[in-house]
């Protein structure tokens, strides 16, 4: 399945939570497309649910996340290369 996970990390800039936010993204799925700077296509086997509690751990109370199931390429709209909406297209079920 094809997740969107978008977050926001408070105002406080903190790079080394940044870094392990990204490692856990990176980390846990089985491919990862990043066309956004706080915004991650991920290739997994894992529901919505897993990835909220494993990203919630890193996250502060003030930080925010939404993570959602792309059902379809079909659904989505947006402006990115060629090459990142193939990327989509081949793993969006």
């Amino acid at each position: 399945m094809l997740l969107l996970i978008s977050y926001d990390l408070a105002s406080v800039v903190r790079p080394q939570k940044v870094e392990e936010l990204h490692a856990a993204i990176t980390g846990s799925a089985q491919a990862t497309l990043r066309p956004l700077h706080s915004g991650w296509f991920v290739q997994t086997e894992e529901d919505v649910e897993v990835w909220g509690n494993r990203l919630k751990e890193l996250l502060a109370p003030e930080d925010r996340l939404v993570i959602v199931r792309v059902q379809s390429a079909a659904s989505l709209n947006g402006w990115l290369t060629p090459a990142q909406w193939e990327w989509i297209r081949e793993r969006a079920t």
